[in-house]
């Protein structure tokens, strides 16, 4: 029976993942499950270019090269181009903890949780938020984010203010950050349980209430 409530929980979780950014359509996309995906926090990735998995080791220079144009010193356009291609990438080899690893070694995590700020546009906070929670199947990824203070920001973007697509993305992230002992405890010191609570009520969607759960 224990094992079965946390399979529940996990699957939850797994919800808070469908939907994901695709660069080439310039938007969101629903993402369905693959029965047989290994990571069940991730399973709804399914449909991720899984080419990158038989391609050599990410090459850390050219993600970097990604990663500088995420700064604010960049043209929007490029930082705009570079999000999407990182939450794309960080997509397609998610089941590969080497290269989520070399994605966050090459320092796309310190300017990923700067974009989730008020001074980034709704759909570069939600990709944002989408990319770090790519990033979070890295079990080191996850100690790593939430060292770079990207708790509170999250959190922040569950309020009412802000849209369904961002706010689902910010409890998508949350919930596999979760998955770490001591992230549980800062996620719930900063706050994220009432405005989660709120997402579960009878004016939220029901797909905002899923990734709420």
């Amino acid at each position: 029976m224990m094992h079965e409530q946390t399979e529940q929980r996990l699957s939850s979780g797994a919800r808070a993942m469908q939907r994901v950014h695709h660069p080439s359509h310039g938007g969101m996309r629903a993402m369905r499950a693959r029965p047989t995906a290994p990571c069940p926090l991730c399973r709804l990735h399914a449909h991720a270019d899984t080419s990158l998995h038989t391609m050599p080791p990410l090459a850390r220079r050219d993600v970097r090269s990604l990663v500088r144009k995420l700064g604010a010193h960049a043209r929007p356009s490029q930082q705009k181009e570079a999000l999407e291609t990182i939450t794309q990438l960080s997509l397609d080899v998610y089941q590969d903890r080497d290269s989520l690893a070399a994605i966050a070694a090459a320092g796309a995590i310190p300017p990923l949780v700067l974009l989730l700020g008020p001074g980034s546009t709704a759909e570069g906070q939600g990709n944002a938020a989408n990319a770090l929670a790519n990033l979070a199947c890295n079990a080191e990824n996850k100690i790593m984010i939430a060292a770079a203070g990207a708790i509170h920001p999250l959190v922040l973007l569950l309020g009412p203010g802000f849209s369904a697509d961002v706010r689902g993305y910010a409890a998508g992230a949350l919930c596999i950050l979760a998955h770490n002992a001591d992230n549980q405890v800062a996620i719930a010191g900063a706050g994220a349980v009432p405005p989660l609570v709120q997402m579960l009520g009878p004016g939220s969607t029901a797909g905002m209430q899923e990734e709420a759960a």
